[in-house]
């Protein structure tokens, strides 16, 4: 079940203006195994084939023209190289369709 943001299924679902987006991903879910996530939906953007080719040739864009480097305090931290390492799994998997873009909050 969805929940509005800092929402839980006891509160429910307030209706909001991701829904449409929502309905989408999960419209191409086989079933409720992923409780509510809709990993392994695949989007066709009509993009042509050489394009996309060309694009998941370059790899990952935050690879680009640079080697890949955690800096030190990720680097030493095996969880947290774990996590950066899946990040750019996913971000080569789609490089040849989507941009990935990332955010860093601190204090």
């Amino acid at each position: 079940q969805r929940t509005a943001a800092g929402g839980s299924k006891m509160m429910g679902h307030v209706k909001g203006e991701d829904d449409g987006f929502a309905d989408a991903l999960l419209a191409g879910k086989d079933s409720d195994a992923t409780g509510g996530a809709a990993e392994g939906v695949k989007f066709k953007l009509g993009l042509p084939a050489a394009f996309v080719e060309a694009q998941r040739k370059k790899g990952a864009a935050s690879l680009r023209e640079q080697e890949r480097d955690y800096g030190p305090i990720i680097a030493k931290d095996a969880h947290g190289t774990k996590c950066f390492d899946q990040m750019l799994k996913n971000e080569a998997e789609f490089a040849g369709e989507w941009a990935v873009f990332y955010h860093s909050y601190s204090c």
